[in-house]
């Protein structure tokens, strides 16, 4: 590749076509930095129509023709299918790296670097936290194609020593970049946040928590902790009901909050916004993280933080959060009560949750993978 060339990165784009978890989220934002910056030339390795997921590029290649999600009978053979149309699609050349998101890689082409983002290793350390197919399909395809790529990228120094030492993965071959907040993600006016409170009949002060209902995201613990409040503060719940979701239900149900939580399922960004702004506080109290984005979205909207104090989180929160152990649901509770009765204290992790999240961009995260794809290229 000349140095005068634009980079051309062919993607798998697959994630893009879930619902917008964090893996889609990061492909997203991670390519819309790439594509207004400029810096590379981008197709797509995909079985959907790319114009509805990124609007503002045209489609590249795709790749598959059955569907993302199959049984495991037909597991295989869409996995060999899918192959085998990517090794085709790169043999004709016109791509300098393939950029893998994916759980494990695809191309075994290795005319052009694969370069590949690990999230965590949640499918390594905390196995009882997936469905049991979903953990053996990595196990299964993951550690026998590892030497296929030429340097992985994840998304916090914690996943990048948990990889060296877990994965067994040279050092020098895993570089951590870390994410960057979407600059939707600010304060809104006064107005605005009363509307969407009237709207979505919110009290005046209110505790959100964002994140998928599964185990691995402790929501459980936090009603517990709502229970032991000193008072009776709403709590506001964000995000798509997940896999083996019953003990939160079960802990709703036992402790008798119906009243007190208001379930609000998957929102779009906009409303996130909102919802952020709305908060008088937002708790994380998720029992593994790779990143935690949530935690600086919260940030950047002027809603203090409490997030554990486990995996990246620290990493990630710096000293803008209380950080507590997610399993001392008593201690959970009485920073709940701190932060909410203590406006001095409020007003502290405010201003110090701004200039935390000023501190992550997804143009710089842009600019740093793409160092990395080049690194990539030159050595293959």
């Amino acid at each position: 590749m000349s140095p005068c060339t634009k980079t051309t990165v062919l993607l798998n784009a697959a994630p893009l076509f879930t619902v917008l978890s964090g893996v889609a989220r990061y492909t997203r934002s991670l390519y819309l930095a790439i594509l207004e910056q400029q810096l590379a030339e981008v197709s797509y390795s995909c079985n959907g129509n790319i114009k509805k997921i990124m609007p503002e590029q045209t489609s590249g290649p795709k790749v598959g023709n059955l569907p993302w999600r199959v049984r495991e009978v037909l597991r295989e053979v869409r996995l060999k299918h899918i192959e085998y149309k990517l090794n085709k699609i790169v043999s004709k050349g016109g791509f300098d790296v393939y950029h893998e998101t994916g759980a494990f890689p695809l191309l075994k082409n290795t005319q052009i670097p694969t370069v590949m983002t690990i999230y965590d290793l949640s499918l390594v350390n905390f196995k009882h936290c997936h469905p049991v197919d979903r953990v053996r399909n990595f196990e299964r395809h993951f550690y026998k194609r590892a030497h296929l790529v030429k340097h992985f990228i994840t998304i916090s120094e914690f996943v990048r020593q948990e990889i060296i030492k877990d994965l067994h993965i040279p050092p020098d071959k895993v570089t951590a970049i870390p994410l960057g907040v979407d600059k939707k993600f600010t304060r809104k006016p006064e107005a605005d946040i009363s509307r969407y409170k009237k709207e979505k009949a919110l009290p005046d002060r209110c505790i959100l928590t964002v994140g998928t209902h599964e185990p691995r995201k402790n929501i459980a613990t936090l009603v517990r902790a709502m229970a032991l409040t000193k008072e009776k503060y709403t709590l506001v719940s964000i995000g798509w009901s997940g896999w083996l979701n019953t003990e939160f239900h079960q802990e709703v149900r036992k402790l008798n909050m119906e009243k007190r939580i208001i379930y609000l399922g998957h929102v779009p960004d906009d409303e996130l916004v909102l919802l952020y702004n709305c908060a008088s506080l937002m708790v994380y109290p998720s029992l593994y993280e790779g990143f935690g984005l949530p935690i600086l979205e919260a940030m950047a909207c002027g809603c203090p933080v409490i997030s554990s104090n486990t995996s990246s989180m620290p990493e990630v929160a710096g000293d803008a959060a209380i950080l507590i152990s997610p399993e001392d649901e008593k201690r959970l509770a009485h920073e709940i009560d701190r932060v909410m009765q203590d406006k001095e204290l409020s007003q502290q992790l405010i201003e110090s949750g701004y200039k935390r999240a000023s501190e992550f961009s997804w143009d710089n995260t842009a600019l740093r993978t793409m160092s990395i794809f080049k690194q990539a290229i030159a050595s293959n």
